[in-house]
């Protein structure tokens, strides 16, 4: 399997939870937390990553599902959640998973990861 980097763009209530827990299950050397990046600057993380991931629970339209679309990286998102169903062709531009759904967000990934 390839190498791979997750780059975690943002901030949260969960930041400080997902540091922890990249500690715990020692895959740290595998993770950046990139907190806030300011918009004249999200293209570049855009071009820098292979797979755009977005799984939401709730989402009312995603801005930052279509310029990760523009970049023309394949995506990984959730279905039935807010427009993200209507911005996505499955097969064509990225997967479509079930939300709540670690595994099968997981697959999708890895999927991508061993094209």
């Amino acid at each position: 399997m390839k190498e791979f980097i997750v780059l975690i763009c943002g901030r949260g209530e969960q930041e400080v939870y997902l540091k922890h827990l990249t500690k715990k299950l020692n895959v740290s050397d595998y993770v950046r937390f990139m907190g806030y990046v300011p918009h004249d600057h999200i293209s570049e993380v855009y071009s820098a990553c292979d797979i755009f991931v977005l799984p939401s629970l709730y989402e009312s339209f995603s801005l930052a599902l279509l310029e990760a679309m523009s970049s023309g990286k394949p995506l990984v998102t959730t279905k039935n959640v807010g427009g993200i169903t209507y911005l996505m062709d499955p097969g064509e531009n990225g997967i479509i998973v079930n939300p709540a759904n670690s595994e099968e967000l997981a697959n999708a990934i890895l999927e991508l990861i061993r094209k």
